[in-house]
């Protein structure tokens, strides 16, 4: 398969229950993926994601990625959260180039999230598994 992205039209497909792209070539998904309350599984093994949209949280699915997740170091991988920025409209990205996570508390992100629970760097973002 090579499928490299989905459409942002696959929200409209709120009664899909299972949608596996495994074995592909995806690098992101599409937010509104987050409107796909029906789904009961999703399959993203063997792609090239390093990180998921926010949105995904409220489906309620464990993922699992498999190993194109960024590397955390002990063995384990990590996504940092999709979109995520701070209030002055740093990212993820910024915190890891400038080597800011200890000053990250400081500045949150409306719904009160940091750098240090959004970005891998930053000791946060979540496992492959566990979304």
């Amino acid at each position: 398969n090579q499928l490299t992205s989905l459409p942002s039209e696959i929200g409209s497909l709120t009664s899909l229950s299972g949608l596996v792209c495994e074995s592909n070539q995806l690098t992101f998904l599409p937010s509104e993926i987050g409107r796909l309350t029906s789904l009961t599984e999703l399959g993203l093994s063997n792609n090239r994601l390093t990180s998921l949209p926010s949105e995904i949280r409220s489906l309620g699915l464990g993922l699992n990625l498999g190993n194109q997740l960024q590397d955390t170091g002990d063995g384990g991988k990590c996504t940092n959260i999709i979109g995520w920025q701070d209030d002055l409209g740093d990212g993820c990205g910024w915190y890891e180039a400038e080597n800011e996570c200890g000053r990250a508390h400081l500045y949150v992100e409306a719904d009160g999230i940091s750098a240090n629970e959004a970005c891998c760097f930053c000791g946060g973002g979540t496992s492959g598994v566990d979304i």
